[in-house]
């Protein structure tokens, strides 16, 4: 790869403005409910805190979470109200953090050996650059792929940790969530002939709860975890 690092990483995150079917004409305040739905991200950390201090979980982890779901939040209403190449960089950046981590917690979760999941995480890393970058017309609906993608190993792994860790640690409400939020960022666009403001907003408010319920069962893995060591 001859470019930079971070020029690559800004045309991955940022090249092309997606299109949503609420707009209001304006410099401020583009997407007025797409905006205010981000509210939901901010409810869910609160809620999330509000789970730690009375399950009474210490660890950088927890307080990792919380922040991860404000800053999604953030950067989502930071777009929503004025689009710019930095505030879509803000948009896109912690959500895609937040999916690899799981992704990352679930695979040392498993092999409980870093050097192992930090092997495994490069290649999907690889994976992912080499699918999303060089085949043609991957990169349709908005990205939706890059979203299916990152469900996929999700199942995979959650299959694998309900086997190793009982039914208790299922994911699979969440993932369905995840689901019906990808079903809502992708027909935004085909419902505006009949329903102007779209789904997107949808999307925020299904991907916060998502958030939220997996952030839970992350946290309770990994306690856990720490008990058994």
């Amino acid at each position: 790869m001859n470019e930079p690092i971070t020029v690559f990483i800004w045309d991955l995150l940022v090249k092309n403005f997606p299109i949503y079917c609420e707009k209001v004409t304006g410099f401020w305040l583009t997407e007025p409910l797409n905006a205010l739905t981000n509210l939901a991200f901010l409810i869910g950390a609160y809620y999330l805190y509000k789970f730690i201090r009375i399950n009474r979980v210490k660890s950088h982890l927890s307080i990792f979470l919380v922040g991860l779901m404000v800053a999604v939040g953030l950067g989502s209403l930071s777009w929503h109200v004025h689009r710019s190449e930095v505030t879509l960089l803000l948009d896109r950046l912690p959500i895609y953090i937040f999916f690899s981590f799981v992704i990352y917690f679930a695979i040392q979760t498993l092999t409980k050996n870093k050097i192992f999941t930090i092997a495994v995480s490069a290649l999907l890393a690889i994976i992912y650059y080499v699918f999303f970058t060089y085949i043609p017309g991957i990169n349709v609906f908005y990205g939706l792929l890059r979203f299916v993608f990152a469900f996929i190993i999700l199942a995979t792994l959650n299959f694998l940790i309900k086997r190793e860790y009982g039914s208790e640690y299922n994911l699979i409400i969440p993932l369905t969530i995840f689901a019906a939020a990808l079903i809502f960022r992708t027909l935004d666009l085909f419902v505006c002939p009949l329903f102007p403001l779209g789904t997107h907003f949808l999307w925020h408010i299904f991907i916060a709860v998502g958030m939220y319920m997996g952030s839970i069962l992350v946290l309770r893995l990994n306690t856990k975890m720490s008990n058994e060591t």
